[in-house]
């Protein structure tokens, strides 16, 4: 019965599947993996031996290393819309937990973390006591044997070719570290980005303002198309036109930085290899060319709490960190510091143009509760306006499986928060306003990887380029297809190089 067994435990093990449509979990019966271990059991047990202990505790340990590998790969595109890839996102876990602290409580967090480690262990103990039962008699073996491996044989394996995927991309990381060529490497052999000397931007800052998790999908709700009506009129008031495409973002749920690093170089940064092999790369990027065109550039990155060592490659004049902006008021989600606070204490402090700033506000972020409160400008960090009653109804602990209330309310509450700051700008502008990436997928299932792009201006003629390219007026997007988000740093360079502009008109 070892084989029986062992055939049954790894079957549970492996049981969670990826739905083709990314949807749902399936529960589906591994039968060839499960085969192949009862097989390999079952000719230890025609030797009429036992595992060893050792071998036993190894083969449940790589068993259960399989069985998360497997559910990782289940339920990626259920939680992120995108296939995990191990290499780079075990990488992530202490942030995990550190979202699951600031959502949670440190108490549930800790306590989730110590209970799933010893279910693992448990787990662990049972298998491999399973793998070590008694051999049985021979006919039982022989007949165990035969039929796992025609099992084995005969019908596709389904969680191996998972396994496979993920060794490629480690394998293709290792390559690129070596220096050999591959499809990664490849991508920077893409021309540099066009010539462009920007004087059509005449002298006028520029701020490219990045919104967590703001996708095409968030469109389709109605509360987001009030605010974005409510944000149009603030901006009419300030002066600005605007005209509104979608960007195809190369990434879904999450991992922001590849979305602002594919737009600032025009290379599609689809994971993390291509995002590091763009660091090494020497490449030039938006930053380096607004500083050689004679503009001071700063990063606001609220959701970093200590400098960032790629911050070299990007050349930053200035870094707004947590730590440089300086926030001590309530905190607000796995960042702590509410947009409105942000943009107020950073446009108090840059005065000096022209200014090339690139904005992410974390508002928006995952798990979108506690939504700040919106309140006067000057009040913006401090909150002396809002009364017992108010923080009570913040801090409540949202309904976990609607989350997709909170992360329609954090989008009004920034919209609101970027009206404000937009109205208090104190020299003329270019302000691009988009999104990164879609929400995570059981948030608010979106039928791309789409996001919106805003982009304003006081003087309407220098939204014609955009205009041509297929942008609408307005803050609603048409309905011509998203451009490639790695296209946007070529189009903008285009739309204010003054001989393309001559060229046009």
């Amino acid at each position: 019965m070892t084989a029986v067994l062992a055939f049954l435990a790894v079957a549970a093990l492996l049981a969670p599947a990826r739905d083709p449509e990314g949807l749902a979990v399936l529960v589906d019966f591994p039968a060839a993996e499960a085969a192949w271990v009862a097989a390999a059991l079952a000719a230890v047990g025609l030797l009429g031996r036992r595992l060893p202990r050792l071998a036993a505790l190894a083969l449940a340990f790589a068993l259960l290393l399989v069985a998360a590998a497997n559910l990782a790969d289940a339920l990626g595109p259920v939680t992120l819309g995108r296939p995990v890839e191990l290499w780079w996102d075990l990488r992530h876990l202490p942030s995990v937990f550190g979202l699951a602290r600031e959502g949670l409580g440190l108490l549930w967090a800790a306590s989730a973390a110590l209970a799933g480690l010893a279910a693992m262990l448990a787990l662990w103990a049972v298998l491999a006591f399973v793998l070590r039962r008694a051999p049985g008699g021979r006919a039982i073996n022989a007949a165990s044997l035969v039929a796992a491996l025609a099992i084995g044989l005969l019908v596709p394996p389904r969680v191996a070719p998972a396994l496979l995927a993920q060794a490629e991309v480690a394998w293709h990381a290792f390559e690129a570290s070596q220096g050999r060529r591959n499809a990664w490497t490849r991508l920077f052999d893409a021309p540099p980005p066009p010539h462009s000397d920007l004087a059509g931007l005449g002298g006028r800052d520029v701020h490219v303002v990045f919104i967590e998790s703001y996708g095409a999908a968030a469109l389709g709700e109605p509360r987001v198309g009030q605010a974005l009506a409510a944000f149009g009129a603030a901006i009419r008031d300030a002066g600005y036109h605007a005209a509104t495409h979608r960007l195809l973002s190369p990434t879904y749920g999450g991992s922001s930085w590849l979305a602002h690093g594919t737009l600032a170089s025009g290379i599609r940064l689809s994971d993390q290899l291509a995002y590091r092999l763009l660091l090494d790369s020497g490449r030039p990027t938006l930053p380096h060319l607004m500083k050689a065109a004679g503009y001071r550039t700063i990063e606001v990155v609220p959701g970093i709490k200590s400098a960032e060592r790629d911050t070299a490659f990007w050349g930053w004049d200035r870094v707004w960190d947590a730590a440089a902006i300086g926030y001590d008021g309530p905190p607000f989600g796995w960042f702590r510091i509410p947009d409105q606070a942000t943009l107020k204490r950073v446009l108090a402090a840059e005065t000096a143009g022209p200014l090339f700033a690139q904005w992410a506000l974390v508002s928006s972020h995952v798990p979108f509760a506690p939504v700040p409160p919106h309140v006067a400008w000057e009040d913006a960090g401090v909150y002396k306006s809002i009364d017992e009653a108010t923080w009570e109804r913040v801090y409540a602990s949202p309904d976990w499986r609607r989350l997709d209330r909170p992360y329609v309310e954090s989008l009004v509450y920034v919209f609101r928060s970027l009206g404000d700051a937009i109205a208090r700008l104190e020299r003329d502008s270019i302000v691009i306003v988009l999104g990164d990436h879609q929400p995570p997928a059981f948030v608010l299932p979106g039928a791309d990887w789409s996001v919106p792009v805003h982009v304003l201006a006081r003087d309407a003629r220098l939204l014609e380029p955009f205009l041509r390219l297929g942008y609408v007026e307005g803050l609603l997007p048409g309905e011509a297809p998203p451009r490639p988000m790695e296209r946007f740093l070529a189009d903008f360079l285009a739309a204010f190089d003054r001989a393309t502009q001559a060229a046009s008109r």
